[in-house]
């Protein structure tokens, strides 16, 4: 897996970074210039403080990126176990999938995708390369593209490549899926 969760990083390390040589210049110029200890002391806590500030920031959406990108492989997972339940769980009540052009509600997806039935025991597995994932407070989105492999007693029968994003909310702590977009790769 590819993961690119430091873009949502950059402009707190640019902030970060800013404030603290602009601080440290401020510090500079009064130390040089003979005042009191007390405000390099002031200066050195500002900056600490601040710093772990960012820092917590900067973990929290990390985890947070963490966590969906989690999620949306364990979602995709119970596509291949046809384990409705635990989809039902992964997603929010209003959510929504657009597949194939077509604006599909949960019922359609669980009827399309979990409710065929079938003789055949074809094996799906999952590759994801993420490109991005962007939280902000308790919404956040991901841009990946997905191999998909269908195997039948050990054998590819088909294989399948889509971009994909999609939108999450979090509910009760608990990261949800509100929205996916899927599309197949016009060039595989």
């Amino acid at each position: 897996m590819t993961s690119k969760s430091t873009n949502a990083q950059q402009p707190f390390l640019a902030i970060a970074n800013f404030v603290v040589s602009s601080l440290s210049r401020f510090a500079r110029f009064f130390i040089f210039n003979g005042k009191l200890k007390v405000m390099q002391l002031k200066f050195t806590s500002l900056i600490s403080g601040f710093i772990l500030c960012i820092g917590n920031i900067v973990s929290a959406q990390q985890n947070d990126s963490t966590l969906i990108v989690q999620l949306l492989k364990d979602d995709y997972a119970s596509i291949g176990t046809m384990d409705t339940s635990a989809h039902l769980r992964n997603v929010t009540n209003d959510y929504f999938l657009i597949e194939g052009g077509q604006i599909w509600d949960i019922e359609t997806e669980l009827d399309s995708l979990y409710r065929r039935p079938s003789n055949r025991s074809i094996i799906r597995s999952d590759y994801f390369t993420i490109k991005t994932v962007k939280v902000s407070g308790d919404m956040a989105y991901a841009i990946w593209n997905l191999r998909t492999e269908f195997k039948e007693k050990g054998k590819l029968v088909r294989e399948k490549v889509w971009n994909e994003s999609g939108v999450f909310r979090r509910q009760k702590s608990a990261w949800k899926i509100a929205f996916l977009h899927s599309s197949l790769d016009p060039h595989k």
